[in-house]
């Protein structure tokens, strides 16, 4: 990834903001946010000493970008910091409310960090191909 690679518009609800590429301390503002949100989940559902040690545990292996770290960041909270964080300023969160301008998030960072799209269809077929 060229971390000087110049910003895009990004037109959110009339207003156009600038999307810039991740810098490494942006992936690990997001990888921090995810780790911050998924002991917060965990905090809530018990106050089990153990349960949280192990929760503390497997919170410094998460990253926004594993599995579990992508179930988080696809929230409307996750979606919102991402945005924030790709246009480098607040953003509403009413704006991630909408599912064509979550689209529109999306297809900017899949631009700027120079990532095809695949649809379900396609990653389906190939997934089946494979057997």
């Amino acid at each position: 990834m060229d971390p000087t690679a110049a910003p895009i518009d990004l037109e959110l609800e009339g207003h156009t903001y600038k999307a810039y590429p991740f810098r490494d301390r942006d992936h690990a503002e997001l990888t921090n946010w995810v780790r911050r949100e998924y002991l917060a989940r965990v905090s809530e559902a018990t106050d089990d000493p153990r349960i949280l040690d192990r929760a503390t545990l497997f919170a410094a292996c998460l990253y926004w970008t594993s599995s579990d770290g992508r179930e988080l960041t696809t929230t409307l909270e996750g979606m919102h910091k991402m945005a924030c964080i790709l246009c480098r300023e607040l953003i509403p969160k009413e704006i991630v409310r909408s599912s064509e301008n979550v689209r529109k998030i999306i297809d900017a960072f899949l631009y700027l960090h120079r990532v095809e799209r695949k649809d379900a269809t396609a990653q389906k077929e190939e997934g089946s191909s494979g057997n």
